[in-house]
């Protein structure tokens, strides 16, 4: 497993649309991180300048092989010059969580904490790699939450500036930017406004970031085209609205701080990426997850016989499973080939989950 650092710049600006009922909602709602497909998109694209067709192909068929494997991308606190924390996402423990109904989940969490905890969406390395339970994460002498969403261990507080160590501190925040569109035939309709999710800076050596893990694949030709095209990203960005100033990076880091996450496939498993599952069978191994809309974009001219992306429901990250499993990539195309297959990424992509961060399970 690689450890990717997406560095940003400062008060960088990302949107990563959503799923709405017109182009206009699209825009005015965002994901606050890139899903593991928006990433494979922009990978892809990326690789298709390459004037080398045959190097495109390859890797399509190394991800849908599994040869390579990427993640979500995630937070990443820079909070000073060599000190990082960073964050993955909750376990989908929550009330809120589908569950298999041949297994249930039981919740041993403090009843009067439930609406915090629901709050609660990213935990850092340190939470994940101590022997914390939900409730330890409200003990202010073991952890610190910060914004409600983002949970630290005390020891990792220490390493943040005094300043900023406390429950107000923002590491993100979704802005709405009013628009206009000049040529718009209905005047009325020429107003909309963009979301988009800004990260936290306060200084060169305090800022917000996002990262992604990768499985590299074991061919070596592959393996140096995926770190060339990972390196053009810095140029092509990623997400939506960029002729805007959003989804700009700085530079492509290749660290190695999450490479020994434990990913033993026989044990519990967390979701990192998006998932579709390739069968009834391994949906079937899903114990707890949600679900997100995925595709659905208007791919002809506005008027009259318009055409769209197929849409799929993906799992989200966070999903917990039996083991590892596969999950699959699958073209939304609605002509299927023509003029070339839309791909979105649903291979599943997770590490295994301490046994402490579930409070009950009964299999």
């Amino acid at each position: 497993m690689q450890t990717i650092l997406l560095r940003c710049p400062r008060r960088a600006r990302f949107h990563f649309g959503q799923v709405g009922l017109g182009e206009n909602m699209a825009l005015s709602d965002t994901a606050v991180l890139a899903h593991s497909d928006t990433l494979f998109s922009a990978i892809i694209n990326t690789a298709a300048v390459f004037p080398d067709t045959a190097m495109l192909d390859d890797l399509i068929d190394a991800f849908k092989e599994g040869e390579v494997g990427i993640s979500s991308a995630n937070f990443c606190w820079q909070v000073s010059d060599s000190n990082y924390i960073w964050f993955l996402p909750k376990p989908a423990i929550s009330n809120e969580s589908r569950q298999n109904s041949s297994t249930q989940i039981a919740q041993s969490l403090d009843t009067s904490r439930r609406k915090e905890f629901g709050k609660v969406k990213f935990l850092s390395k340190g939470v994940w790699e101590s022997d914390f339970t939900p409730n330890d994460w409200f003990d202010p002498d073991k952890c610190l939450i910060l914004d409600g969403k983002f949970v630290v261990t005390q020891t990792e507080a220490l390493k943040i500036p005094e300043v900023y160590r406390h429950a107000r501190t923002k590491l993100y925040e979704v802005v709405n930017l009013p628009k206009v569109r000049v040529h718009a035939a209905d005047q009325q309709q020429g107003f909309f406004g963009q979301a988009a999710v800004q990260l936290g800076y306060w200084d060169e050596n305090c800022r917000v970031h996002y990262y992604m893990l990768a499985q590299m694949p074991e061919d070596e030709r592959l393996a140096a085209f995926f770190r060339t095209v990972m390196q053009l990203l810095i140029d092509q960005g990623i997400g939506g609205e960029r002729r805007v100033g959003c989804g700009q990076l700085t530079e492509i880091e290749w660290r190695t701080d999450l490479n020994e996450l434990p990913t033993e496939p026989t044990a519990l498993q967390m979701s990192l990426a998006l998932l579709n599952p390739e069968s009834v069978a391994e949906l079937g191994e899903c114990l707890s997850y949600e679900t997100i809309i995925r595709g659905g974009r208007r791919i002809t001219v506005a008027g009259e016989n318009e055409v769209y992306l197929n849409r799929i429901r993906m799992i989200l990250e966070g999903a917990i499973s039996q083991k590892a499993l596969d999950g699959r990539v699958v073209n939304i195309n609605p002509y299927d080939e023509t003029p070339h297959p839309f791909y979105r990424l649903g291979r599943h992509f997770s590490i295994s989950l301490p046994q402490n961060l579930m409070p009950y399970v009964q299999q």
